[in-house]
């Protein structure tokens, strides 16, 4: 994937401040310690700030492609295929923004429109740095405009960069108790029941250990999901619905 990231700077797709987005990223990944699949879900909720059906949708994706496996080099694999498939969050909520900021010429915006958009999107952000990369950008392009993904590339990297200390203090700060796990049940309504690391491990390891409300799950086995609320009620099965949770340890 590197090369493929590599191609794409070098033939105008990507800006090359990607190359710089993902040596923060890097930095990142590399001060988690990566031990279970759900470790990619407390990742994803402190760097990208996403909501909570976001990050549903983003491990689901993680876990398709890599099923139950986690370690440093399969995340950062995963973030570059994001980038590569036009799907890395801040990439896409900074264009979505920058949309709406921009001026005369449809999907490019010109050095003074950016530096408006940015102290809107994000006015703590190094002003130096954003007009050195805007600069960098146009004369490698050798236009008089910026296009609007490489200024959402440019931006992502200024709010990261900007970030990136208080990242690494909530990342670091994360317990090796830390509540990981849940799933959803009752009648048109969802219920969270969370679990700690040690829980998980130790089910792993088969110990006697269960969930507070009872209910019997088959950690032998891939648990797959029984059915919506409406299907329940029509089939008479108990109503609550386990999410594909084996699929998140390993």
């Amino acid at each position: 994937m590197w090369i493929a990231v590599f191609g794409h700077i070098l033939s105008g797709k990507f800006d090359p401040v990607v190359l710089r987005y993902i040596v923060l990223m890097a930095e990142l990944v590399n001060c988690v310690s990566w031990q279970l699949a759900v470790d990619f879900q407390m990742f994803i909720s402190i760097v990208y700030s996403l909501q909570e059906d976001e990050v549903e949708t983003m491990m689901m994706g993680y876990l398709g492609l890599n099923e139950r496996c986690i370690s440093k080099t399969l995340v950062m694999e995963y973030i570059l295929y994001l980038i590569l498939t036009g799907a890395e969050p801040l990439f896409k909520k900074c264009e979505a923004n920058l949309l709406q900021l921009s001026g005369t010429e449809p999907g490019y915006l010109s050095s003074a429109e950016f530096e408006l958009a940015i102290e809107t999107i994000a006015p703590v952000c190094n002003t130096k740095v954003s007009h050195v990369l805007v600069e960098q950008s146009i004369a490698t392009k050798q236009s008089v405009s910026i296009s609007l993904s490489s200024a959402a590339q440019i931006t992502s990297y200024l709010i990261l960069l900007q970030q990136l200390k208080l990242h690494l203090e909530h990342l670091h700060a994360q317990p090796a108790s830390a509540e990981l796990l849940r799933f959803e049940k009752g009648n048109n309504g969802f219920l969270e029941q969370k679990v700690s690391r040690a829980f998980v491990q130790q089910k792993m390891q088969g110990e006697d250990v269960s969930l507070q409300d009872g209910v019997d799950l088959d950690w032998g086995r891939e648990l797959t999901t029984r059915g919506t609320s409406m299907e329940n009620e029509q089939t008479g099965k108990q109503p609550y619905q386990q999410l594909q949770l084996q699929k998140w340890f390993c």
